[in-house]
């Protein structure tokens, strides 16, 4: 058990020099006899499997991730279309106003999103004073 740095002492303490000691002594050649070929090729079977699983997961992280992608984009098209439908509708600003406000709030997809939650009656108001920097 190690208790201190780095380093094992008491009854089960044991070097890597001790395990190759003891391994050689009990009939295995440490550096290439059968039980280490049979290890090598055990190991070469698990690195071939985990290279296998790794790129089955790349790919389906791939094809999440574009996905995720497509559906981002497609949500803020959506919500920045509603968005200038909504600056027409409900607002008194001029058509050059609409569209400085437009352009300050599709800059912080926070603000997108509480001007569509506004009730309509607060939307005027509220694009004007982004408009004048009040808010």
């Amino acid at each position: 058990m190690i208790f201190g740095k780095d380093c094992a002492t008491g009854q089960h303490a044991e070097t890597q020099t001790d395990v190759e000691e003891q391994l050689q002594n009990e009939g295995g050649d440490y550096n290439g006899d059968d039980n280490a070929s049979s290890k090598n090729v055990n190991n070469a079977n698990l690195a071939e499997a985990l290279t296998e699983s790794i790129a089955t997961l790349a790919a389906v992280i791939e094809k999440s991730s574009a996905r995720l992608s497509k559906a981002i984009v497609e949500d803020l098209n959506e919500k920045h279309m509603q968005l200038g439908e909504e600056l027409s509708r409900t607002t008194t600003l001029t058509i050059m106003e609409r569209h400085k406000v437009f352009r300050l709030i599709v800059q912080d997809n926070a603000l997108v999103s509480y001007f569509l939650s506004l009730p309509v009656e607060l939307k005027d108001d509220w694009a004007k004073g982004i408009l004048a920097g009040t808010i």
